[in-house]
């Protein structure tokens, strides 16, 4: 029977079953491919508040999951996709200007902390405006505008900044490193 014609009458809330799924399979840059058949498991968990069915496709046995925590599990799978969607989409994920390790990796966790930030504004919003309401910003929505404002919204909060002198400038850029001696060469003095 297929799977609409089966939830359309049903009672219960969830539905848990073995089924058949026919499958194409193909090489890549092969232009035919062949029909299998494999067996999944079928679960389909209907939500009251939106009035319709999630229909979830796995192979994790029911002793390991139940259908209501496969749904749950593939809730939590689907917000770490969004989040790293949202950082790479709003908030410079995409842009990783070196080769360097180290500094793509402090880029990463600087994207995903300003992802972060955002995503706890947005539940704020959420907590404040109530869970039933329909005016709800739509995750991308609300990145644009969260990185839009927030400049302002930081220079509010913050003290204003101090000029730096030249002295203090050369005191941030001396070498770390003080016992190994200066290893950079001034290009005037290097020898062809």
């Amino acid at each position: 029977m297929p799977l609409r014609a089966a939830l359309s009458g049903l009672k219960r809330t969830v539905m848990d079953v073995n089924s058949e799924l026919r499958c194409k399979v193909r090489r890549y840059g092969a232009p035919k491919g062949r029909s299998v058949v494999e067996h999944f498991r079928v679960v389909a968990v209907h939500s009251a508040e939106a009035d319709r069915w999630h229909i979830y496709v796995t192979d994790v046995p029911i002793e390991v999951l139940t259908g209501n925590q496969v749904a749950q599990a593939y809730r939590l799978r689907w917000e770490v996709v969004q989040f790293f969607k949202l950082g790479k989409w709003g908030s410079g994920l995409h842009e990783l200007p070196s080769a360097n390790e180290d500094v793509v990796r402090t880029f990463i966790y600087a994207a995903l902390c300003r992802a972060t930030v955002s995503m706890r504004g947005r539940r704020a919003v959420h907590a404040i405006l109530g869970h039933g309401r329909a005016c709800h910003p739509h995750a991308p929505t609300w990145q644009r505008c969260w990185h839009h404002h927030a400049y302002s919204a930081l220079r509010a909060l913050l003290p204003p900044p101090t000029r730096i002198d030249s002295a203090q400038l050369l005191g941030l850029c001396a070498e770390a490193n003080r016992k190994r001696g200066c290893t950079r060469v001034d290009p005037t003095e290097a020898h062809v």
